[in-house]
């Protein structure tokens, strides 16, 4: 459900604005979250331990201060340089803010979020790709019907519907995924995941211009979709696998945090590239049409998700079951021994 929504964000979003205009995109969440709310309060049951954690004002006021800052500095990058106050100073801001939220999270006895979960190995990879997969899945998000839009010329209902063969396959295949992760485990599917989002990136690199046929396009969205559902899904459930069932709860709100942030800095950081592509493109073909010139944009920002889907394949080859980690480590630790003796 995670890599869900997101996906079918543009194919819905398309149609709705096709249909009945862009208010009600909001409109429709809007009730849908009425929803959502009165089915939680009549439906959802308490299922772990109650405890009554301390709401530190503090902590919210650094960790708003840390991921605004950051998002906002990156954000602003699409129309300043680095050097510009308003991109520079929000970053440092934020990074400033982080640092301390984690000192303060560290030093209380009961913090809002464990950061201690990150000491198991497995967490910690476990979420740095899922991280990276947020990131390549809401920078396409964005950039696809952008260019699907200005420079094919399709409709915005049109544009959605091309995405959502890609948004199928991550349907049918996330319970094929979830069935193969007990059989064999979760290094083999990210690994080979990542390979395949890896193509279907290096196709988008390649591809993309204002005469691409929309089947390759198609072609390509599918194929990144086959190769993130493997990455996302052993990802998670192996991160969350390695931390003791106490952890469960803090491994989980820190996961979802990040991803969250991730989605954020995802669509930010497209934009940013997407502005600077078309800047370069325009500079140096003054005589090209605003088709060709955002699709040099949405080229030049797919390097950049290009680049993110390397750091996740060099990820994929340290995954391991949490109980072979701690193996390793036993057998490290008697090593040691006997070497000592």
């Amino acid at each position: 459900m995670i890599t869900l929504g997101p996906a079918l964000g543009p194919t819905l979003s398309g149609v709705v604005i096709s249909t009945l205009g862009w208010h009600y995109i909001f409109w429709i969440s809007a009730a849908f979250y009425v929803l959502l709310t009165l089915a939680a309060v009549a439906k959802v049951e308490n299922v772990g331990e109650i405890t009554k954690p301390k709401i530190d004002a503090l902590s919210i006021v650094l960790s708003t201060i840390g991921f605004g800052g950051l998002i906002y500095g990156l954000a602003s990058m699409a129309g300043a340089p680095f050097t510009a106050p308003i991109v520079w100073a929000p970053l440092l801001v934020g990074i400033i803010a982080l640092v301390l939220f984690g000192i303060r999270q560290n030093t209380m006895d009961k913090p809002m979020i464990n950061l201690g979960v990150f000491n198991y190995p497995m967490f910690t990879l476990g979420t740095a790709m899922m991280f990276l997969s947020i990131l390549v899945i809401l920078s396409t998000s964005i950039l696809l019907p952008m260019y699907l839009k200005g420079s094919l010329l399709f409709s915005a209902a049109v544009a959605g519907l091309l995405l959502l063969p890609g948004n199928a396959v991550n349907v049918i295949l996330s319970p094929i995924v979830g069935t193969l992760f007990d059989k064999i485990g979760p290094r083999k599917l990210a690994l080979v995941g990542s390979i395949i989002v890896l193509i279907g990136n290096i196709i988008f690199a390649v591809a993309i211009s204002a005469a691409t046929p929309a089947w390759q396009i198609v072609m390509a969205f599918m194929v990144l979709f086959f190769g993130l559902t493997m990455v996302t899904i052993p990802s998670q459930t192996n991160g969350l696998n390695a931390l003791p069932r106490e952890f469960y709860a803090d491994g989980s709100a820190a996961m979802n945090t990040l991803n969250q942030v991730a989605g954020a800095s995802g669509t930010a950081i497209a934009i940013t590239l997407l502005t600077a592509g078309q800047t370069v493109f325009a500079s140096d073909v003054p005589e090209a049409s605003q088709a060709e010139i955002l699709a040099a944009g949405v080229k030049y920002a797919f390097y950049f998700v290009t680049g993110i889907s390397v750091v996740t394949l060099i990820c994929s080859f340290f995954v391991n079951k949490p109980s072979e980690v701690k193996a390793q480590s036993q057998i490290a630790v008697k090593s040691t021994a006997i070497v000592r003796n």
